[in-house]
């Protein structure tokens, strides 16, 4: 440690924000009202178009927003709202590992490992390369694998982290 503090600029942010709600002195769209209380242009996630302005009256106008750069992911209580998590990989020709991250504290809440679901294409990326050049349809198999093998740590850092899926945003 050099004793430097590094800027972080995390990709996926949670902003406290409340929104005035609607009257008939302001009948602005709760996108708009959204847009207001941010400070930025933000879209919501087509997943969460349809039931965000359903969210935004069930949780009484003050939230906890899960925005990545400027898409709106998420809607939370502002209060014990739960888990904001991210996992981090490292796809190894042989194994995989992924780390849990809580993307509000910064810290880990976990890390698992598997094999690398590619390794029957291949033992090395090198073979896995020649394997797709004289097969190009065992690009989507590859990838598949690969897939497969993210899915388990992620199943696993939930078990492990006692998380549901829906709470990882990245």
């Amino acid at each position: 440690d050099n004793g430097q503090k590094t800027a972080l600029a995390p990709a996926i942010t949670v902003a406290e924000l409340t929104l005035d709600p609607p009257s008939q002195a302001d009948n602005r769209s709760d996108l708009e009202r959204l847009v207001a209380a941010s400070g930025a242009s933000l879209q919501p996630d087509p997943a969460l178009y349809a039931v965000f302005p359903g969210r935004l009256r069930e949780l009484g106008w003050t939230v906890r927003a899960v925005i990545a750069r400027n898409r709106l992911l998420d809607l939370l209580p502002s209060v014990g709202s739960g888990d904001v998590l991210g996992v981090a990989f490292d796809l190894g020709t042989t194994t995989v590992v992924g780390t849990l991250i809580d993307l509000i504290l910064g810290a880990e809440r976990g890390v698992a490992a598997t094999m690398n679901g590619q390794i029957p294409f291949g033992d090395d990326v090198l073979s896995r390369i020649l394997r797709v050049r004289n097969e190009p349809d065992s690009l989507a198999d590859l990838q598949t694998a690969a897939v497969m093998s993210l899915n388990e740590i992620i199943a696993t850092l939930c078990r492990q982290a006692q998380v549901q899926p829906d709470r990882i945003y990245g």
